[in-house]
């Protein structure tokens, strides 16, 4: 019996397209780039997060998780506390390209911090 199978051809070859949707898609939420963004300017632990964001801890936890799981953010712990920042370098490209001004998002950012206590150890 004759088997065909299609070649793939260079488009199909010249990314991984599974993995650029799935990143996309982990891109995809409003809080999700923001705290993106915010996490470019350095590392912060969650709670500083939905302080900055001003949202219910259990719901920025979740967006962290899916962030991670898609290789966009790492956690790295720092005595008892865990650092989240970004890991995939392609990031402020991506957001750039978006329109996100992330010189304004930063400058935001240190504004809160100097309020709250840099996140950063």
């Amino acid at each position: 019996m004759f088997y065909y199978r299609p070649m793939k051809s260079q488009f199909q070859e010249y990314a991984d397209w599974q993995r650029s949707g799935q990143l996309l898609k982990a891109l995809g939420h409003p809080v999700r780039l923001q705290i993106v963004a915010g996490l470019l300017s350095g590392d912060c632990n969650v709670g500083r997060i939905w302080q900055c964001l001003c949202l219910p801890q259990p719901s920025i936890s979740q967006h962290l998780r899916i962030l991670r799981q898609e290789g966009v953010l790492v956690a790295d712990r720092r005595g008892k506390e865990i650092l989240y920042r970004v890991a995939d370098d392609r990031i402020p490209e991506i957001l750039a390209a978006m329109g996100i001004d992330l010189v304004a998002c930063a400058d935001v950012l240190r504004q809160q911090r100097k309020a709250m206590g840099d996140c950063e150890s």
